[in-house]
């Protein structure tokens, strides 16, 4: 596999990279393609990563800085090295939401499960999307506001749409080492209210290769 020919069926890793100062972590998806194409262009991956971008930055707060996007085959790197394996794009831009009240702490994240039709749902667990004008009280944890679960909710629907007509591409679950034995489409991502909370150096985020 590569990334320079797209196959049916392929698929791909995709990692945002964020930082609030020194702390920085990722998020990861997976992608498979519909049908083949002619991926040996920058201006091909430019625009998978830039559509992952924009859809993060509407809900990540404006001190978080997105650092870069690395998308990777899905088979691990082998060796020899080879650098058509994966391409990393720069980018150096802040999330959208306005910083209106404090902060909650990065081990509070907003909770998106990613749905399939069989099976486990996926979820993503996403980090400095947060403040206290975000969360009300609740038992046994804070939720997130109807309002703002709304926001965001608009907001993945109207990307995944985009993503689906505008790429050769479906977001998936997919598992298995080295290659993916369970592959599974996501037909729609859903906002839960309850607010998630992982440890700020936790694996589900730190498993993540450094590229």
């Amino acid at each position: 596999m590569s990334l320079q020919s797209v196959q049916d069926g392929e698929i791909f890793t995709v990692r945002t990279y964020k930082r609030i100062g020194d702390y920085a972590w990722a998020n990861t998806y997976e992608i498979q393609a519909r049908e083949d194409a002619d991926s040996n262009s920058q201006q091909f991956w430019q625009n998978v990563a830039d559509r992952f971008i924009a859809l993060e930055r509407e809900f990540h707060l404006t001190n978080v800085l997105f650092d870069r996007v690395v998308i990777s085959t899905y088979i691990p790197d082998g060796q020899p090295y080879d650098p058509a394996t994966f391409t990393s794009f720069p980018y150096a831009v802040l999330g959208l939401a306005g910083v209106a009240a404090d902060q909650l702490p990065a081990d509070a994240c907003l909770y998106v499960r990613r749905n399939a039709l069989f099976g486990r749902d996926g979820r993503l667990l996403y980090r400095g999307c947060l403040h206290e004008g975000f969360a009300e009280g609740g038992f046994p944890r804070h939720t997130i506001t109807a309002t703002r679960q709304g926001q965001i909710q608009g907001a993945f629907n109207s990307w995944y749409a985009a993503f689906r007509s505008n790429t050769v591409f479906n977001v998936v679950l997919a598992s298995g080492v080295p290659v993916p034995t369970d592959v599974r489409l996501v037909t729609d991502f859903v906002v839960e209210r309850r607010i998630v909370y992982k440890k700020p150096r936790n694996r589900y985020f730190d498993r993540v290769r450094n590229q």
